[in-house]
């Protein structure tokens, strides 16, 4: 895989600003057994996997699950923290995979914050990494 992707140099190293490049919602990225971080997709928490053709997939799950809220009078029921009071609740609706036709760059940064001077920035054409 790592030699599919061009890794380019990291944005302190290239001298490029990056103050304005963190803002609102991340998505994820699955690469080669990591989840890394990156703002320059959909901005709204996607999942998406970078396939070992270097072929970029968004993995869609939404409403393959329902939701059950525990009311007051039930024993599971837990004052102190509201939000265990839901139930994940799987209804037979399978997620799907589909291609991401995407050309330009992407910043991938490590999922933990230890490890951000890590980032890799990824190009690519037609939703196929460059390299």
């Amino acid at each position: 895989m790592a030699g599919e992707v061009r890794v380019q140099p990291t944005p302190e190293e290239s001298g490029e600003n990056i103050q304005g490049a963190f803002y609102g919602l991340s998505d994820y990225v699955l690469w080669n057994g990591e989840v890394w971080e990156t703002w320059d997709l959909a901005g709204n928490c996607s999942l998406y996997n970078l396939s070992p053709n270097g072929e970029l997939f968004l993995i869609y799950t939404n409403e393959s699950s329902d939701y059950e809220m525990v009311g007051q009078d039930d024993p599971r029921y837990d004052e102190k923290h509201p939000w265990k009071n839901w139930n994940i609740i799987p209804n037979g609706v399978h997620g799907r995979v589909s291609p991401v036709i995407y050309t330009g760059w992407v910043n991938l940064v490590p999922r933990w914050l230890e490890d951000r001077p890590n980032t890799k920035l990824i190009q690519f054409v037609e939703g196929k990494s460059q390299g």
